[in-house]
Parts: C-alpha cells; sequence; structure tokens
C-alpha cells in the first residue's frame, strides 16, 4: 500500500488491503491432499515448503488462531522465529 502511495497516480481503496483471515483446518486438509497425490506427485523441494506451511498451520490450530497470508518483499523479514520441520 506504501509504495502505491508513493507512487501517486494509482488509485487503490485501504480496504483493498484488508487481510483475509482463514481457519487452519481447511488449509491442512489441502495440503495434505497435495501430499498424499498418487498420479501427479508433488517435486521433494515443495513437498518439504508444504510440509512447514503444515507444521505452522497446526501450531496455529493448536493455539485457536486463524492466519492471513502476506507477501514479503526480497530480504523483508517478518520478526518470527522460523519453523522447523522434524524429518
Amino acid at each position: 500500500m506504501r509504495v502505491l502511495a508513493d507512487l501517486g497516480d494509482v488509485d487503490f481503496e485501504e480496504n483493498d488491503f484488508t487481510p483475509q483471515w482463514f481457519q487452519p483446518d481447511e488449509c491442512i486438509a489441502v495440503i495434505d491432499g497435495l501430499l498424499e497425490q498418487r498420479r501427479r506427485p508433488v517435486a521433494g523441494a515443495v513437498r518439504a515448503e508444504l510440509a512447514l506451511i503444515r507444521t505452522a498451520l497446526a501450531q496455529a490450530r493448536s493455539r485457536g488462531c486463524s492466519f492471513c497470508l502476506v507477501e514479503l518483499e526480497p530480504g523483508e523479514r517478518l520478526g518470527f522465529e522460523p519453523i522447523r520441520h522434524s524429518e
């Protein structure tokens, strides 16, 4: 939103940037479906990322939290500890 505001000539509504919050259960089910898919298996690197996301969602669910998705700029950090996936 700041980048668009700095550009000046771009019209946007602030509420276009209101985060959408989701419950972890639905996303966990989608990830499980992708990981269990046999016809078109997911590549190893993608599989590892999906497993990390699933771990984060399971932690959110166990804490009763919802989540929203954000897109980070290159080099930008959120300030959270990384989630470690136990192999």
